[in-house]
This record gives structure tokens, sequence and C-alpha cells, in this order.
């Protein structure tokens, strides 16, 4: 494991930081919890993440093709996951390690439109002309919206008759306020490089990144 003594911390509102460590390409080698244990990645001369160790020492390692996708995910008692491409590269079929699978189908722009389980149960998705998210039904047939601002950010998600999710930006760009289906509002404050500075929720407590 090679750091190369960069890292980034967060700190939350009881006071619990989490440090990552980067390599010299910025890659994410480790990540130090509150207590000061480590989940650590390795990573292929390509970037690719090989292998993923969490802090009790389980090791899960991936695969990819030679187009570069992730084919497979085994985890430390040797179960394994599969990811399957069309001619586009484009992902078609999850397989869990039970052998349960999810195919998806994309329209003419790539995106993702059908996603359907081994009992036939369907999530549906329909796209703005910009390519961003307009509708996502659930297998029951629940419809969620979202409405977005000129940059493209999220401005409101409504899932059926429920209050909406609605979050507010600066003219920069920079996220202000984000109001939950309670009506509960958390506010953001920016640095000069638009990085989330400090969090404060409905009651008050704040948190703090860096």
């Amino acid at each position: 494991m090679h750091y190369t003594g960069l890292s980034s911390s967060e700190e939350d509102a009881s006071g619990d930081r989490t440090t990552r460590y980067f390599d010299a390409n910025g890659r994410v080698v480790a990540t130090e919890n509150a207590t000061g244990q480590f989940t650590r990645s390795r990573y292929d001369g390509q970037g690719h993440t090989l292998e993923v160790e969490d802090p009790h020492g389980n090791k899960s390692t991936l695969s990819y093709d030679g187009q570069h996708n992730l084919t497979q995910v085994t985890d430390a008692l040797g179960a394994s996951s599969y990811l399957d491409y069309d001619g586009e590269q484009r992902p078609i079929r999850a397989t869990d390690a039970l052998n349960h699978s999810v195919e998806t189908d994309y329209d003419a722009q790539h995106q993702p439109i059908r996603a359907r389980d081994a009992l036939a149960n369907e999530v549906l998705s329909t796209y703005y002309p910009t390519g961003m998210l307009d509708t996502l039904s659930d297998a029951r047939g629940v419809e969620t919206t979202y409405e977005y601002n000129t940059l493209d950010q999220p401005t409101r998600q409504q899932t059926a008759s429920q209050p909406p999710v609605d979050t507010a930006y600066d003219n920069r760009g920079n996220l202000l306020s984000l109001t939950d289906q309670a009506g509960a509002t958390t506010t953001f404050s920016n640095d000069s490089r638009g990085l989330v500075t400090t969090r404060t929720d409905a009651l008050g407590y704040s948190d703090k990144g860096s």
C-alpha cells in the first residue's frame, strides 16, 4: 500500500471523523473511520479496483473483461456475482450469488428504460430531451417525478401524492438547502471552490467537511 500523504477528512455532527488516503494517481487506497479502523483498496496498472479489504480483513476481489467492464465480484466467502454486457458495452444482465438475475433494456440514447427481474417485476424510466431522468415507476407502479433547474441540477423529487423533496442552489450552482418530505430543511455553506464546508440540520446542529 503506497500513501502519498494526501488525505481528506470530514466530521459529522457527533464529532466522528472519516479520513480518506490517496495514492499518487488520486485513487482512494484507504479509508479510516472514527475508531481507527481501515478499509483498503488495491488497483492494477490500468486503475481497476482489484481488491477491497474491510476492517475485519475480509477481502472482495473484482474482475474485468478486455473492454475494462466489471464482470465479476467475489466476496470473502467465495460467493460471486456477475455482470454481462451487450455489443455496445452496456450492462444488460446482473446475476447475484444465488443466481437471481435482473435484465436491463435501453432506448436509442443508451438510457436504461426497463429493468426486469426473474419474477417479471419491472422498473420503468422516462427521460427529458436533455437526458435527465423524468419519471421512475417501481415494480408496484408507484411513480416518482423529477424536476431540474437550467443547470440540470435536481430541484424537486416527488413520489405519487407524497410531499416533495426540494433542493435550492445559489446562482453559481452551489447547494444551499434541502427540504425533506417532513418539511425539515438542511442548509449548506460553501467555500470559494464550491465545496460544502458546513451542514446545518433543521434542529440547528452542524457538522463540517474538510
